[in-house]
């Protein structure tokens, strides 16, 4: 049977995915943890986030993660995972609407509601639906370049405004460089969720083709804490919300764009449309797996976009309460799902291997 999607694609769709996540909680998270020397952390986490990737992908060789906690823990508690799992990501899907909205209302469209970039996002999510999962897979390729040179370029545009002061780790800090590898681990071991799509991917997983996109994403996460706080200081990115719109928001581009706003907002879209739409489409397949209504798509998708909404409309009551979800909920649970269920799968699959 022919797979819609190649590595290629996969790959890309959750490098934009995690962007998401990445530009919600970074750099703020890190430099909580690690103070001036955040950036370090960034570079600090690679060697965690490869070990992490290689037991994913030795995990998924062959398989996809549906198949991989049947296996392991059995049909019964292995569908009960499934069902946590997809339950965690309709709520995350929720959050993700919720959290996206709020942060247009706060930054740049304070006179909208919410419920406004609710709607229009979770439309613009369920109609990419109506498409393949290929057709997904070319539209993460195609705006993954202008991503990536945004996100990846920009940041150059700050650095002689850094005061290099700033950015220097104090002696004996090692303990809080190492403190802030956590935030960064919790939010890029959400690609953990594309292992429910191996089954739908030509060629099997491999850690020689996570390393292009971990790379770019550790040195986007090192470049956010390295510009904002070398300009900012670690006080004041601390408070800030968004720093590194604040950041960028004043960035002159001769020639090119007055102003970044307008492009900084339409990265933001994009970036969220395309984790919603990932988020949904690996949702209503798992429940089609598990049963619900195997050849009623429709319903499927009615009842997860149903179940998201109601999630993003009761997870928080203001701003504060949704800050509150985004430090102290969202990344341990993520953290939960990657670093303790992925290698607890794994390792009780290798000793019924061997058994």
């Amino acid at each position: 049977m022919n797979k819609p999607l190649q590595r290629t694609q996969l790959n890309t769709l959750l490098t934009v995915s995690l962007l998401s996540p990445l530009i919600r909680q970074m750099p703020t998270a890190v430099v909580r943890s690690a103070g001036a020397g955040a950036w370090l952390s960034a570079l600090l986490a690679v060697p965690v986030l490869l070990a992490l990737g290689w037991m994913n992908c030795d995990l998924l060789r062959g398989r996809d993660l549906f198949t991989a906690l049947e296996q392991s823990f059995g049909r019964r508690l292995g569908r009960v995972f499934v069902w946590l799992i997809t339950g965690w990501l309709l709520f995350y899907l929720g959050f993700v609407l919720r959290s996206g909205a709020d942060r247009f209302v706060t930054t740049v469209y304070p006179e909208h509601s919410v419920w406004v970039f609710v709607a229009v996002l979770s439309a613009m999510a369920l109609i990419i639906q109506t498409g393949t999962l290929r057709q997904l897979g070319r539209m993460g390729q195609a705006v993954e370049p202008f991503l990536l040179f945004f996100f990846l370029v920009l940041p150059f545009l700050v650095l002689p405004q850094v005061e290099w002061a700033q950015v220097r780790p104090e002696k004996g800090d090692l303990p809080g460089l190492l403190r802030g590898i956590f935030p960064i681990a919790d939010t890029l071991c959400v690609a953990v969720y594309g292992g429910f799509l191996e089954d739908r991917t030509e060629g099997e997983c491999s850690l020689s083709s996570l390393l292009r996109p971990l790379l770019a994403l550790t040195a986007l996460t090192a470049l956010l804490c390295l510009s904002t706080v070398g300009v900012f200081g670690v006080s004041l990115t601390e408070e800030l919300y968004y720093p590194f719109f604040v950041l960028l928001r004043n960035v002159q581009l001769t020639g090119f764009l007055e102003r970044v706003e307008a492009a900084l907002v339409a990265q933001w879209a994009a970036v969220d449309l395309i984790l919603c739409s990932l988020l949904l489409w690996i949702c209503q397949r798992n429940l089609s797996r598990l049963g619900f209504f195997p050849e009623r798509k429709g319903i499927r998708l009615g009842l997860c976009l149903l179940l998201a909404l109601s999630a993003a409309l009761l997870c928080a009551g203001s701003s504060y309460a949704l800050l509150q979800l985004t430090e102290n909920v969202v990344p341990p649970v993520n953290a939960a799902l990657g670093f303790v269920l992925v290698p607890l799968c794994w390792g009780v699959g290798k000793i019924k291997s061997r058994g």
